[in-house]
């Protein structure tokens, strides 16, 4: 599977990567995000960039998502939409509050399993979240690697899809991976690694509309990076 696909599928862009919600004002949200219901379909198309940027013309696709299940509590979250695809499964939490979260799952040997990554689709409440703390100490060496999550809302627009009028709410936001090293009591240089996150979520339709993601080390870009957007969608 393509790292297109995996991030698509298990971030949706895990349930899709592809939500958002009409907002309100303030704390006060009005228009909640509607949840779709069982059968609705989506199809999204993305590729892979390179560490440069340009797009790895061997990785376009085209994925369909259906929704098939909806589970009470999974992994820890209530209300849970399951979106099935080739490739897997991806899932989605629909909150009371109108925003969503994604259920990210880790790669193989990774610090972590898998987490739920929060999106202030409706409530706009910017998000950061402490994902790993560890502390190494060897020696006179002290090692010290944290991964931090943050979100925030980043303004709305609207989109035409398949001909028809969406409106989205955009969120930008991303994980820090950051190793501190302090030698022999003197701090040495953070080394400090980004993975970008751009989602558009679509509330009309409670899914994702639009994703990108890359990889950046002060700010350069040192790894690769992924692209997403829904051509089309048929609600129940």
């Amino acid at each position: 599977m393509s790292t297109y696909s995996r991030f698509t599928s298990l971030l949706l862009f895990c349930s899709s990567l592809f939500y958002i919600s009409l907002a309100g004002c303030g704390d006060n949200p009005v228009s909640p995000t509607i949840a779709p219901k069982i059968g609705s379909s989506y199809t999204v198309a993305g590729y892979n960039t390179d560490a440069s940027g340009a797009v790895v013309e061997s990785t376009r696709d085209t994925i369909d998502y259906t929704l098939t299940e909806i589970h009470t509590n999974f992994r820890g979250e209530s209300n849970v939409y399951e979106y099935s695809s080739k490739y897997g499964s991806s899932f989605i939490a629909f909150h009371d509050d109108g925003d969503i979260s994604l259920l990210f799952i880790t790669s193989a040997g990774s610090s972590i399993d898998s987490v739920w990554l929060k999106l202030p689709t409706t409530t706009k409440k910017s998000v950061s979240t402490i994902l790993y703390e560890d502390v190494q100490v060897v020696g006179s060496a002290r090692v010290e690697n944290r991964m931090t999550y943050t979100a925030e809302h980043d303004g709305s627009t609207s989109i035409t899809v398949n001909g028809k009028s969406l409106g989205v709410e955009k969120i930008k936001g991303g994980i820090e991976n950051k190793i501190s090293y302090v030698i022999a009591g003197q701090p040495a240089s953070d080394q400090v690694v980004n993975t970008n996150i751009v989602l558009w979520f679509a509330p009309g339709i409670g899914y994702l509309a639009h994703q990108e993601s890359s990889i950046t080390q002060g700010g350069a870009s040192v790894g690769p990076g992924s692209f997403g957007e829904l051509i089309d969608y048929e609600l129940k």
